[in-house]
Parts: structure tokens; C-alpha cells; sequence
């Protein structure tokens, strides 16, 4: 394998690189401040402090003589990268693989004081540092690409993109140091040598650039789960179903299929209050929000739209026997008992429902008269699809 030579000046790119590495932890620093929930983010603004320091540390080697300065930034460097990595990872709420980690750094710094002070061979020493560096990179990479939502992954693929590149190119180091393309400072000739300087640093600008993106783009996915789930019992909220009754309206008109709404309000809830606390009230409507979610298929959407008042949407009904089976399970799965530091109270609930079009011209009636048809199940302690046609 023989590459091209290229005279690169040493001094200056490890300048760039350092002034490259410093930005980009001052700016991590600066967006872990907006939000100090994302301890990745700081993490990642400290691996790349340490990473400015080792590079720093790397002219002490024409200075002051010795293995020592060769080691020590070697060291520095992998100490910052595995921050960086394990900032990435926790941004991406990965379990921390202590374990792992521990077994890298043993396994380099063996490796790397071998190649220093048992067996001075500098070309396999940069196989080695490449070879660790390149495969964290290449780890940061996938941590940042999986299990990334569709919408989110213009952002989160194109920062793993970047650390992939860098990676694979600290892998091609590694290949043309073990050739021997290795000066006596340990540095890479030819374009192997320029391809790493400019992957380095776009990798350094990409992790902090990808980031700060990924970081507003997840603040923003927050905002938009509060504006549309309940805090208390993470199901969707009035202003979720709402929009979605709305859709729902829309396909039903273009189909012709029938939609039911049932509305489910908890019985005697104040008295489950006074008996159970406020504390036991909540465990209460979040077991029912369980409970209820246990009793429905995917398709149909429930949601909470008052303080223990539920709503479900049954899209393309097929009959109302159907929906009225479904409101008998609702209240077999519902019902029973709910215990709470030493007290006891009973869970009950009323269901009222109606359908469109066949109850009511518009889907903006629908949650009226459903609320109106449990009501009447409170009352009367049954209900009939029939009889509530009849009365409201």
C-alpha cells in the first residue's frame, strides 16, 4: 500500500485542532447550561476539554525527552474520548457499561505501554491509539443512529454520519501506520495523514454542532408532549383528542364510516378523595387510566379530559352491540377494589356514549351527548344505548 506524500505541518494542524477542540466544549458547556437535565451534554464539554489538553501536551514531546511525553497525551486523548462517548451515550439515555469501559482503558493502556516500554515500536503504537480511538468513534456513531423516531433522524443520522466518517478514517490510520507510513513523530504521510486532520476536526464540529441540534430538537418533542399529555396519567390530554376527533370526522365523512364515543367519569370520585387523600385520588385515576388501557386494542384512542373524566374514540364502528360489549369490559376491568396506606375505597365508573352520524349531525356534539348519556348511567345505574336516545 503506497500513498501519495503530502508535507503537512505538524505544529500548525494540532493549533487548529486544539482552538477547534476548545470551542466546541466552551459551546457544550453553554448548551448544557440552557438545560442541565442533559448531563450528556456536559459530559461531552468535559471529554472535550480533555482532549484540548492532550493535544496540547503533544509538543512536549520535542521538549522534554522521554517516554513519558509520549505517553501522557496518548493517555489525555483516550481519556477525552471515552468522555465524549459516554456524554454521547447518556444523551442518548443508554445504560453506562462501567464494566466495558473499565476493560477498554485496562486493555489500551496495556497495549499502549507495551508498545512504549517493553517493545519501542511507534507504528503500532498509532495502530493501537487509532484502533481504540476509531472503534469509540465508531461506537459513538451507532449510539447515535439507533432506535432514532423517523422524524428525528435527519438530525441523529447525519451526527452518527459524522462520527462514522471520522471513524472509518482513524481505521484507515491505523491500516497505513501498520504499512509503516509512519514519520518519527508518529505522524501519518500523505493524504492519510490530511485525511485524519480534516475528519478529526469535522468530527469535533460535527459532535457539537449535531448535538446542539439533537438537544433543541428533544426540548422540543418535550413541549410538545406537555402541550398534549396529561402529566398525571401520561395518557393524551382535551387538546390531543380534540384534534383527533377532528381528523376522525374528516375520514369518516370521506368514507361513510360510523364513529362512537364513549365518555367515563368515575363514581363518587370526591368521596374516593376524602377516604384515600389526594395523594391516594391520583394513585387512583392513574390505575384506571392502566386498567382502562388494559381493556382497549391499539386503535382506539383514549384519552383523559377532565379530573376523572375519560373519553374513548372507536373509529370505523362496526355495531353498537360491539361498542356496548366494549363498555361492559370497560367496567368489568375498571371495577374493584384500590387499597392506600391503610385505607380502602371501591372503584367504579359510568360510561355514556354516542355515535356519528347516526346520534348527532356533528363530531362537535359528540362529547355532549356522551357526557349526557353518562350522566344518565349515574342516575339510574344502568345503561341503555335505547332509553338514552329516547331522553336526550
Amino acid at each position: 500500500m503506497s500513498f501519495p506524500t503530502i508535507k503537512l505541518d505538524a505544529p500548525t494542524l494540532d493549533f487548529v485542532t486544539i482552538a477547534n477542540l476548545l470551542t466546541m466544549s466552551v459551546a457544550m458547556y453553554l448548551i448544557w447550561t440552557l438545560n442541565k437535565r442533559e448531563r450528556g451534554i456536559l459530559h461531552c464539554a468535559m471529554g472535550g476539554l480533555v482532549l484540548c489538553v492532550g493535544f496540547a501536551a503533544v509538543p512536549l514531546r520535542s521538549l522534554i525527552p522521554g517516554k513519558l511525553t509520549i505517553l501522557l497525551p496518548n493517555l489525555l486523548i483516550f481519556a477525552g474520548a471515552m468522555f465524549v462517548l459516554d456524554g454521547v451515550r447518556s444523551f442518548r439515555r443508554f445504560h453506562r457499561e462501567t464494566g466495558i469501559y473499565v476493560l477498554i482503558s485496562v486493555s489500551f493502556t496495556s497495549s499502549l505501554c507495551y508498545w512504549l516500554f517493553i517493545d519501542d515500536n511507534i507504528g503500532l503504537r498509532i495502530v493501537v491509539v487509532s484502533l481504540f480511538w476509531g472503534g469509540g468513534t465508531l461506537w459513538c456513531a451507532y449510539s447515535m443512529a439507533v432506535g432514532v423516531a423517523p422524524r428525528d433522524r435527519s438530525v441523529y443520522w447525519t451526527t452518527a454520519a459524522v462520527f462514522g466518517i471520522d471513524g472509518a478514517a482513524l481505521l484507515l490510520r491505523a491500516a497505513s501506520a501498520f504499512s509503516g507510513h509512519v514519520d518519527s513523530n508518529g505522524f501519518n504521510q500523505g493524504l492519510v495523514g490530511l485525511l485524519n486532520f480534516v475528519t478529526l476536526n469535522l468530527g469535533i464540529t460535527g459532535c457539537a454542532f449535531g448535538l446542539s441540534m439533537a438537544t433543541n430538537l428533544k426540548l422540543r418533542r418535550e413541549s410538545e408532549t406537555l402541550a398534549f399529555e396529561d402529566s398525571l396519567t401520561g395518557l393524551p390530554n382535551r387538546r390531543f383528542f380534540e384534534d383527533r376527533l377532528e381528523q376522525a370526522e374528516r375520514r369518516a365523512f370521506e368514507t361513510g364510516h360510523h364513529i362512537a364515543l364513549i365518555y367515563c367519569d368515575l363514581d363518587d370520585f370526591k368521596g374516593i378523595n376524602d377516604t384515600l387523600g389526594h395523594e391516594g385520588g391520583d394513585k387512583a385515576l392513574r390505575m384506571v387510566s392502566q386498567r382502562l388501557r388494559r381493556a382497549i386494542s391499539d386503535d382506539i384512542c383514549l384519552a383523559r379530559v377532565g379530573g376523572d373524566e375519560f373519553v374513548l374514540l372507536v373509529e370505523d364502528m362496526r355495531s353498537r352491540d360491539d361498542i356496548n360489549a366494549l363498555i361492559e369490559r370497560l367496567r368489568r376491568t375498571v371495577e374493584g377494589g384500590i387499597e392506600f396506606h391503610g385505607h380502602s375505597a371501591e372503584l367504579k365508573i359510568s360510561c355514556g356514549l354516542a355515535v356519528y352520524p347516526d346520534d348527532v349531525g356533528s363530531v362537535s356534539d359528540l362529547m355532549r351527548l356522551a357526557d349526557a348519556g353518562m350522566y344518565m348511567m349515574k342516575q339510574h345505574g344502568r345503561f341503555s344505548p335505547a332509553e338514552r336516545a329516547g331522553q336526550v
